[in-house]
């Protein structure tokens, strides 16, 4: 009963989150009042903060798993090395290929990090990822504090909690995770269909991470880099960043 409780209300957290991007995304693509964007950016951080961190660890105290935050949920692990024994049988020999994939995940995304410096900003939609990247430091500083939040809480949320419910629903090791991994990319409806499908591969692959290494330490780890090279290195090479005054109108908004 805990679990379809908990299912439940990350359904209704999730929907609200879409619909209210519906709503206010599209008029903050354009904002450029920087001093409105940043309140924006405090609005996306309490909430998310609420809805995937707090909420999150009372469903993990809920489930008697807040041990999961350091090791990977009992639980789950002997499906996990029944479902993997084909690649290795011992978690040294998951763990080296969990890092293989975050290595071949991650490298190649850190070198394409040049790319910007010779496209134009002029390329690239208007909305979606895009409109969240920063324009100034203030910005960047709040990117910063984006990216951090959003790989620890949504990690905890879409790689912990909800594969754990959703074990304790259906017993299906591989759909619990996938179904979570899809709720992640639903999670970003507001970059577009394209936005879900790349959120929703991203989710796959940081699950994949987090499932042969064990450690979710890691893939938040990966997940924040990941954020902080969209939202504050991108903007650098794409010529985004401004001097605060360029952009800042109404500094009683701050």
């Amino acid at each position: 009963m805990t679990s379809w409780i908990i299912l439940l209300i990350s359904i209704a957290f999730l929907a609200h989150q879409v619909w209210d991007d519906f709503k206010t995304f599209p008029a903050f693509v354009e904002e450029t009042d920087s001093a409105k964007r940043r309140k924006y950016f405090r609005k996306m951080l309490i909430e998310s903060s609420l809805k995937y961190g707090v909420a999150a660890i009372i469903g993990l105290a809920a489930l008697s798993s807040l041990n999961g935050l350091i090791n990977y949920p009992e639980i789950l692990n002997a499906a996990r090395m029944e479902k993997l024994s084909f690649l290795g049988s011992t978690n040294g020999e998951l763990a080296r290929i969990g890092w293989i994939v975050a290595a071949v995940f991650f490298i190649p995304l850190a070198a394409t990090t040049i790319i910007p410096f010779i496209q134009k900003i002029e390329d690239l939609p208007k909305g979606g990822a895009v409109a969240l990247m920063a324009r100034n430091q203030k910005e960047a500083g709040w990117g910063y504090l984006l990216s951090l939040n959003a790989g620890i809480v949504e990690e905890i949320a879409f790689r912990l909690l909800l594969p754990l419910a959703l074990y304790y629903i259906t017993g299906n090791f591989i759909l619990s995770y996938v179904i979570a991994a899809l709720m992640f990319g639903v999670g970003h409806a507001y970059q577009g269909f394209g936005g879900i499908i790349a959120t929703t591969v991203i989710g796959l692959i940081l699950t994949a991470v987090y499932v042969l290494t064990a450690q979710l330490w890691l893939v938040v780890l990966i997940h924040v880099l990941v954020d902080i090279r969209g939202l504050v290195i991108l903007p650098i090479g794409l010529g985004l960043m401004k001097p605060e005054e360029a952009t800042q109108i109404h500094p009683d908004a701050e």
